[in-house]
This record gives structure tokens, sequence and C-alpha cells, in this order.
């Protein structure tokens, strides 16, 4: 489990997850994108999010920062986040 905080006004780099997690968003809000579709879904505080496993995708805030708690299913060794930059 990680907490992050993300300012207002970022854009997360393109990246995907290759274990299953949970995020909930405790103050702010977010927005999903998927890189191969271009779907977009705006998540607020106190909503839950299932994060994309093997999908491209990146997050960004507007004029809110974002704070989230994120649950992690992984196994040693395996990583977190993997940015596109170095899937490639």
């Amino acid at each position: 489990m990680l907490r992050y905080s993300i300012p207002a006004h970022t854009t997360l780099p393109w990246h995907t997850h290759v274990v299953p997690n949970i995020a909930y968003i405790v103050s702010g809000e977010i927005t999903v994108e998927k890189q191969d579709s271009g779907e977009k879904r705006l998540f607020k505080a106190g909503e839950a999010m299932a994060e994309v496993v093997n999908s491209t995708h990146r997050g960004y805030t507007g004029e809110q920062a974002a704070e989230l708690v994120v649950f992690y299913a992984g196994a040693a060794g395996l990583p977190l986040v993997i940015k596109q930059s170095e899937a490639k």
C-alpha cells in the first residue's frame, strides 16, 4: 500500500502495471486516460478505481491536487509501475 500526492496541473508519464491494484481517492480528482483507445475517466474524492493492468495509461490532475492510497497485489521482485520509455 502506498500513498501518492499528485500536484495540480500534473500529467503522469504513460505507464503500465503488471500487478492488480486499487486506488482510493482521498482528496481532489484525477483523470485516467488509456493510450490505445483514448478513453478517459474522471475519479473524485471518495471514489475507488481499479487500475488498468497490462495496458498503457496515464493520469492527470486539473485545478486540484490529488491524494491517493493505492493497494497493490503483487509479489516480491515484480515492479509496481513500468514507464513507457522503460518498456521499449
